[in-house]
């Protein structure tokens, strides 16, 4: 399962293995698995790992505040204020080499190299005959939107199970049930793991990582009192609504991994106050694949670690686009049965 490797490769080039070691990482690090996952499922590796591979990984989060950032206001794209220069300049060098890419996946394909393995996503966008434009377009909203608000994820979850041992022993446990010895779970294992999916939709639901989302009216409609014409765009409030103590209760800010112990349509008073993706046809199309990569990390690292905030560690959650912790995430991990290990995720 190409998913599993990476985590554990991921894991292994952090540190992360049985027996004694020491090791400190910057809360960067947590960010690769999703950086280098989502290039290996979307079939565009050697853009990340080629001579301007470090120059976009460093850039990254202003070419997703490009991307992002003129959903909301729309008008500010088209001044030539320094960081919008920026971004069209990193823009175009993207497309250069996602084109080149493109090119020699299209060269390679008369080898026959879709048929036998290309299974990624550029390679399937290939062999569907999409045009240049659009595939570009697709790996760019797939790679960079995907990447942050995954390794957020991942980040969030691990810091709440550093708050709530408990818990935190509860995921082990049923990791080391469903998996065996062998500790890296499968596809057909994911969907078992219960407690560990309730513990990443509260995580998903406390910090979600995009914090509200926009809608078009299609055409006139009535909500309730209000009147919207067709046209008008309407912001959600994501992390309002999955805060709001009058749909989940007075422990609405409080971590509560049981409250998804029947499934999300019943965890609140309302089926649809659960979010974190958005709802109907404009769901998060990356949505599987972010469960699916988070899942897979926390459950390796459960099955090695034991962890706990560090004594430096800052409750203090920002907003800068998506939803970060504003000073890191220092966390000490503790090989199983081993000493103990300091790591700033």
């Amino acid at each position: 399962m190409r998913a599993c490797h990476v985590a554990t490769l991921f894991l292994t080039k952090l540190g992360f293995q049985k027996g004694e070691w020491l090791y400190t990482a910057s809360r960067s690090r947590l960010r690769r698995f999703p950086y280098s996952c989502a290039a290996r499922f979307f079939g565009f590796l050697a853009v990340v790992n080629g001579e301007d591979g470090h120059a976009r990984r460093k850039n990254d989060g202003t070419i997703l505040w490009w991307l992002i950032g003129g959903v909301v206001v729309r008008w500010r794209l088209f001044f030539p204020t320094r960081r919008n220069l920026n971004s069209w300049r990193l823009d175009k060098k993207m497309k250069r080499s996602l084109v080149k890419l493109i090119d020699r996946r299209k060269e390679n394909a008369c080898g026959n190299e879709i048929t036998k393995g290309a299974k990624d996503l550029l390679g399937l966008m290939i062999g569907a005959s999409v045009t240049v434009d659009d595939m570009v377009e697709e790996c760019k909203t797939f790679f960079f939107a995907g990447k942050h608000t995954t390794s957020n994820l991942l980040t969030w979850s691990t810091i709440l199970l550093a708050m709530h041992p408990k818990w935190q022993v509860e995921a082990r446990e049923e990791v080391a049930m469903v998996c065996g010895a062998r500790g890296i779970p499968t596809k057909d294992d994911i969907v078992k793991l219960k407690t560990l999916t309730m513990i990443v939709n509260e995580s998903l639901r406390l910090y979600p990582p995009t914090i509200a989302t926009i809608r078009r009216a299609k055409a006139d409609v009535e909500l309730g009192n209000l009147k919207i014409p067709c046209g008008t765009e309407l912001l959600i409030p994501i992390l309002a609504v999955h805060h709001d103590q009058a749909t989940w209760g007075s422990d609405a800010n409080e971590f509560n991994p049981g409250r998804f112990s029947n499934g999300v349509s019943r965890a609140a008073r309302h089926p649809f106050a659960f979010i974190p993706f958005g709802l109907g046809a404009r769901t998060c199309v990356g949505q599987n694949l972010a469960l699916l990569q988070t899942k897979l990390t926390l459950a390796i690292m459960l099955s090695r670690f034991s962890f706990k905030l560090a004594l430096t560690y800052r409750h203090a959650p920002t907003v800068l686009m998506l939803l970060y912790p504003q000073y890191g995430a220092p966390i000490i991990f503790q090989p199983i049965a081993t000493t103990a290990t300091t790591v700033d995720c």
